[in-house]
């Protein structure tokens, strides 16, 4: 009796692909100009503001939007002591 290749199990792994979801922002130029307004708040005020939907969201959104968000530039302690030093 053969043995049919639909029967045998498989020793690959499956790969798990999350469903994708749906946008709780419908309206992108409605929110571009919302973050605009808006863009001195957090992405959690924003949230709490928008309606509906959570921080992550937001951060979704923002990406998508292509905006970026401000970087603080700061020095580490070490490099802070360094700098300070007088040589004489």
């Amino acid at each position: 009796m053969a043995r049919s290749i639909f029967n045998q199990k498989s020793t690959a792994s499956k790969v798990s692909v999350p469903p994708p979801q749906t946008s709780k922002i419908k309206d992108w130029e409605e929110f571009e100009k919302f973050v605009e307004a808006n863009y001195e708040q957090t992405q959690k005020q924003m949230a709490a503001e928008w309606g509906n939907c959570s921080r992550f969201t937001i951060s979704r959104g923002l990406k998508n939007l292509v905006l970026l968000v401000k970087k603080t530039i700061w020095l580490s302690r070490k490099r802070r002591t360094r700098k300070r030093r007088i040589y004489l």
